[in-house]
């Protein structure tokens, strides 16, 4: 009784502490975008490697690692996809691959290693690490911007629907999003809304891949270019 009321504990934490391991398989798998080729069939991992250009033996490690914990299915040397591992495609209309890439990335990675700065002195630790604050280094890295925004579309399309429907955004006439990426997050409350118009404020470089987002509202949306670290539009 004594070593089965104390193994659960240990088995939680030690599942915690490792958990990083299984965070930076799934970014490798969103990297080399190997959910883009898993169709309705199972597919051999030699073919996943040929198609992603990575090492079979090590790419059939990673899928049996996030197999193991619900992303991916495994049948032998093939896999196919779980509702999980259906959300890391790119043209999944949830699609949440580029939060997973963004958690990852070198940037946020190197700056959540410091994680110990910011508990001692309250300030960023990506300050630190990198010398400059997030929305600065994006200016500069646009690989890992893109990536970014990608997540921020991302989040938006999986938290839009609540949103739209948690608040009554009826009695408006127009609704500016600060800091709204490329409009996700807007596309979804106007489309709720038809009487309603919107604003779209976020960084220069931001903005300006707004209006391929948006489709039917692009009419109803306009974009403002700022940063909220200024000041936001009257």
């Amino acid at each position: 009784m004594g070593t089965a009321t104390h193994s659960a504990p240990d088995q939680l934490l030690m599942q915690h502490v490792l958990s990083k391991f299984v965070s930076r398989a799934l970014s490798v798998a969103a990297d080399v975008g190997v959910a883009d080729y898993i169709a309705e069939s199972p597919v051999e991992t030699v073919d996943l490697a040929q198609k992603t250009d990575t090492n079979a033996d090590a790419l059939g490690r990673v899928l049996r690692c996030l197999a193991a914990v619900g992303v991916f299915a495994q049948n032998g040397t093939r896999f196919s996809h779980t509702p999980a591992s259906e959300l890391l495609r790119t043209d999944h209309p949830q699609s949440l691959r580029g939060m997973v890439r963004w958690i990852n990335t070198k940037p946020a990675w190197d700056a959540w290693g410091r994680l110990d700065h910011s508990v001692n002195t309250g300030a960023p630790a990506f300050d630190k690490v990198h010398g400059t604050h997030v929305f600065e280094y994006l200016k500069s890295d646009t690989d890992t911007a893109a990536i970014f925004n990608d997540a921020m579309t991302g989040f938006s399309t999986m938290t839009g629907h609540a949103v739209a429907e948690a608040y009554d955004f009826g009695t408006m006439k127009t609704l500016v999003d600060v800091g709204g990426g490329h409009g996700t997050l807007l596309s979804t409350i106007l489309t709720k809304y038809p009487t309603l118009s919107g604003v779209v404020y976020d960084l220069p470089e931001v903005v300006a891949g707004v209006p391929t987002a948006l489709g039917d509202l692009a009419s109803r949306i306009d974009t403002v270019a700022g940063s909220f670290f200024d000041g936001v539009p009257p």
